[in-house]
């Protein structure tokens, strides 16, 4: 064989194995796969169902399945005073301690992802810091289904509300709240309990934290592909 001819078959077969490991698809998005049996026991929404086996992470999603999707891209956790903030609340106690108000459960996630800069932001939030008021409409789901519509009609503290008809006794996992003033938005709640006219928050961790606020590089999305 000529010596060209050696050149030429020894570049095509240096290339070859790059060429297999592109068409294989080494170059695709690497993402983790969603925990649905996780999400499904504690989502009963059937549209987040439907779109995170779409591969659609939505706001209202609880905080733990974007942490797992995106875990290769993770980059750090900041405690923030309000969603859309990104600085930092942080300071500097005795003995140059860190100290953070353990009244704010406010955050951030901050991803660096192939799409670009992921910013989102969750927490936990009660009845009175969403400022709920008489008349905001409260969504009540179970087992993928909204089983009944009801309204607010007193607030008796940052855990308890009372609505306008009598309910069945039992617990509902996921609760949805819009609120019917000015300042519209939305608010979500998982692990309820449900007693006579009485909805009463229960303690969840924080990974059922859903997520307020999403933004990808300069702009606010509603909803991120992880494909």
């Amino acid at each position: 064989m000529k010596k060209s001819n050696k050149t030429i078959l020894f570049i095509f077969l240096s290339i070859l194995p790059i060429f297999f490991l592109s068409c294989s698809g080494a170059n695709k998005l690497i993402y983790n796969d969603a925990d649905t049996v996780k999400f499904d026991n504690n989502v009963s929404s059937e549209t987040m169902k439907k779109d995170i086996r779409d591969k659609t992470l939505d706001k209202g999603m609880p905080f733990f399945i974007f942490r797992q999707v995106l875990e290769k891209y993770y980059v750090e956790t900041r405690t923030v005073a309000s969603y859309g903030s990104t600085q930092n609340l942080v300071e500097k106690g005795d003995y140059e301690m860190d100290y953070v108000d353990p009244n704010i459960k406010k955050y951030l996630d901050i991803y660096e992802t192939p799409k670009g800069s992921l910013l989102v932001w969750y927490g936990y939030e009660d009845f009175s810091s969403r400022e709920l008021e008489r008349n905001d409409t409260i969504l009540l789901f179970f087992d993928s289904n909204i089983i009944d519509t009801i309204t607010v009609d007193c607030i008796l503290g940052p855990y308890k509300l009372t609505t306008n008809k009598t309910l069945d006794k039992g617990n509902v996992k996921y609760t949805q709240t819009s609120q019917n003033s000015n300042t519209y938005k939305t608010s979500y709640y998982y692990n309820v309990d449900i007693n006579d006219v009485n909805i009463r928050l229960k303690t969840v961790g924080n990974d059922l934290y859903p997520v307020y606020k999403m933004k990808l590089d300069n702009s606010f999305i509603k909803s991120f592909k992880f494909k």
